[in-house]
């Protein structure tokens, strides 16, 4: 069979609208259909085909319906890999020779679960991870490092590039929800520390919306920087967001981290974020002094890399120059689209 006619159902609780153009690569390879529960999803012209399911929320698990009839009619399963959906659970105990991938970060924070995620790869025909870090934790528990692929989780961007000017760079950025795990409190408290040490050019980013909006708002306003801080609200069009990020010294989000640091790489902006766990996976795409800096999350040492930086943007220009490679060479949509179609192929064969 070839690739192009493996029909192939992909199971999602949401489609985020940053994972469209990934579907749609993936969807010019392999004849996939998305399933989904979220009744308020919008696509046209896209190359997958989304398919609406109803979820039965049963506290913080889910079930959506209708998995099994949907499955006869595929040659292959992809599922997130979230014990907390009780349909793809069933789906794979009960998968009767049909290939079966569960695709996500890996065993998670919860070491209770830990015995029911291995049980459950044991029972698929591949697990695909996000990152290469969590594999040996696997192998460690019996599964055969074979049966392990990558699908390094990325962004799509309009165009991958890099700001070639040190001088452009003139804003710190952050991009995403506006959460209070983020920190961006942080990020506008460290920036008021320094806003007279650096030129009155130099301010701050910020995309997005969220609970913390209107608390931020007024910590702008009550800090004197409302001349400094332009709030630019939730953005998705890649033209607009290539803008902003093509002024940023660095992408700083003080508390947690997720894609926004692929996001960034892409665009060569160096990230800056806080040591330690609770991050998402796509934190091992940091790297200390080449493609960012880890700095603690309080505002006198945050305030210290922001006025380096600022006053010396070309320690951005390289940092940022080397994001940009580790980009281009590693963590692509051709790199991610890769890796899933490698799964399936080992999974069908």
């Amino acid at each position: 069979m070839s690739a192009r006619a493996t029909r192939t159902l992909l199971l999602q609780g949401i489609i985020p609208h940053y994972r469209i153009p990934i579907f749609d690569r993936l969807g010019r390879e392999v004849d996939l259909t998305v399933v989904h529960s979220d009744p308020g999803f919008t696509a046209e012209n896209t190359d997958f085909r989304p398919l609406y399911v109803p979820d039965r929320q049963l506290g913080r698990f889910h079930y959506q319906t209708g998995l099994g009839a949907l499955a006869e009619s595929c040659d292959v399963v992809i599922a997130m890999f979230d014990i907390h959906w009780l349909a793809s659970i069933r789906l794979c105990l009960s998968k009767r020779g049909l290939p079966f991938i569960w695709w996500g970060h890996g065993f998670g924070r919860s070491r209770s679960g830990r015995g029911i995620r291995t049980a459950l790869v044991k029972r698929a025909d591949a697990l695909l991870l996000y990152d290469e870090a969590p594999r040996a934790e696997f192998v460690a528990a019996g599964i055969p490092t074979e049966r392990i692929l990558i699908a390094p989780n990325t962004v799509e961007v309009f165009e991958p590039c890099l700001v070639d000017d040190a001088a452009a760079r003139t804003r710190f950025l952050f991009v995403g929800r506006l959460q209070e795990r983020k920190r961006v409190d942080l990020l506008i408290e460290a920036f008021a520390l320094i806003a007279d040490d650096v030129p009155p050019h130099v301010g701050i980013d910020i995309v997005g919306d969220g609970e913390e909006g209107e608390a931020l708002h007024a910590l702008v306003a009550s800090r004197g920087l409302t001349a400094r801080v332009r709030f630019h609200g939730r953005v998705t069009d890649e033209v607009a967001l290539r803008e902003v990020f093509g002024r940023a010294l660095a992408y700083v989000s003080p508390g947690h981290v997720g894609l926004g640091v692929l996001h960034s790489c892409a665009y060569g902006v160096p990230v800056i974020t806080r040591p330690g766990p609770g991050h998402a996976p796509e934190v091992a795409n940091v790297r200390e002094g080449e493609t960012g800096l880890f700095v603690e999350a309080e505002p006198a040492a945050l305030a210290a890399v922001m006025k380096r930086l600022a006053l010396d943007p070309g320690e951005a220009q390289r940092l940022g120059e080397r994001g940009h490679r580790h980009y281009t060479s590693s963590r692509t949509p051709e790199h991610m689209i890769d890796g899933f179609l490698r799964a399936i192929d080992l999974a069908t064969r």
